[in-house]
């Protein structure tokens, strides 16, 4: 009997040595390896996401902040920063820039209205060539998903401070020398601001003109403004009187223009249109 329980606890030790023996031999393995599957506190990552990850609802208007463990390099954001339609692949078009010492990216839609598309699931992607300035690349590559609400209704949002700029003209034509464009049933072209703009600061401070025989640009041709549809920064122009082909006429903002917030356009802006 002695010497069985001591043939048990003589196994017993050398089973227990042997486990102990395996155990620090993982436990070595998992400290060479650690650093290759896990990102430590110095690789360059994402820390924290505007939008969360999975929101819904999102107004189209908000802005898309990526804050990341380390300054960015601005020169690697060009091809790293990337922003699509989930369910078509669709890129939305748009400008990567960086702030807060760059370390928080910010997305600025490049659409009319500055918005994402509405009611749609929006996928932004960082890639790995994404750095540092410090020259670390991006630990991994980055997927963030949200989605789009309708948004408040309106196609402009007036931001406090910032100067309204005049985005389009439809029909769109080059700055001064412009193309040729028929006008028709006194219609003369829509105006898209960034900004909301109240009508009566447009009228006072739009003006349309023709070109007399000496080919200056001094008969001002009576023009009214009305809002296109429910937004507040896209309007409609309409001219009265005669236009004969070949007429010069040149469309000014002038610099008194101001926005709902009261900041002034940052200078005046001018176009000139043909007449066939």
């Amino acid at each position: 009997m002695q010497r069985l329980v001591k043939h048990r606890v003589n196994r017993t030790r050398t089973l227990l040595a042997g486990l102990l023996v395996f155990s620090l031999t993982l436990i070595g393995c998992g400290d060479d390896s650690s650093d290759q599957f896990f990102p430590s506190i110095q690789d360059f990552r994402v820390i924290s996401t505007i939008p969360n990850a999975g929101e819904i609802n999102i107004d189209p208007f908000d802005q898309i902040q990526i804050r990341m463990s380390q300054p960015v390099a601005p020169g690697s954001l060009a091809g790293n920063v990337r922003v699509t339609l989930a369910n078509t692949g669709e890129v939305v078009p748009g400008n990567a820039s960086t702030t807060e010492a760059d370390t928080v990216i910010v997305f600025t839609p490049a659409t009319v209205d500055g918005s994402l598309p509405g009611n749609s699931q929006i996928r932004v992607e960082l890639l790995t060539g994404l750095q540092s300035i410090t020259g670390s690349s991006l630990f991994s590559p980055f997927t963030l998903f949200f989605t789009t609400g309708a948004g408040s209704g309106l196609s402009s949002t007036s931001k406090p401070g910032v100067p309204p700029v005049l985005l389009q003209v439809i029909p769109a034509f080059e700055p001064i020398p412009a193309g040729f464009y028929s006008f028709g049933s006194g219609y003369l072209f829509e105006l898209i601001f960034s900004e909301c703009i109240p009508i009566n600061s447009l009228e006072v401070n739009l003006r349309v003109e023709k070109e007399d025989v000496t080919g200056i640009f001094e008969q001002q041709l009576p023009s009214t403004v009305d809002s296109a549809g429910f937004s507040d920064n896209q309007f409609l122009v309409y001219i009265s009187g005669a236009l004969n082909p070949l007429d010069e006429l040149k469309l000014t903002i002038l610099g008194g223009l101001e926005d709902c917030n009261t900041d002034l356009i940052a200078a005046p802006v001018a176009f000139k249109y043909t007449v066939f």
